[in-house]
């Protein structure tokens, strides 16, 4: 069930110093399905989207060749029409929230990655 040694030993500690009701909750715990709901995986789906979608512009931003915001959400539109037959992804329900968080997205990606004036 468990492979981790030391998670082992503290389930196998809680059953055997008699604490039966604590080491029932961890079993049943470990036993359980993750709970998670379509709008949860969305959320993050939408969250790694726009962070490539960021990255991408910041790249595109660097080479001097700027891409356009419609641009991106254009490619995530066309990866959505290839993969699900939809035109429009389905994860993008606002553009403009979109777009305003890869514009956010965009500057801490040139900021991680900005050279300093002694690198250039």
């Amino acid at each position: 069930m468990i492979h981790d040694p030391a998670i082992g030993y503290q389930i196998q500690t809680l059953r055997l110093q008699g604490k039966q009701n604590d080491y029932e909750k961890v079993i049943d715990a470990v036993k359980k399905l993750p709970i998670t709901s379509y709008s949860d995986i969305s959320k993050a789906r939408l969250s790694v989207k726009s962070d490539y979608g960021a990255l991408i512009a910041a790249i595109a931003e660097a080479l001097h060749k700027p891409f356009e915001w419609p641009e991106i959400r254009r490619l995530y539109d066309a990866l959505a029409r290839d993969f699900d037959g939809t035109e429009i992804d389905p994860d993008i329900k606002s553009p403009e929230s979109f777009d305003k968080t890869i514009k956010t997205k965009m500057v801490e990606w040139q900021n991680k990655y900005q050279l300093s004036e002694k690198q250039k």
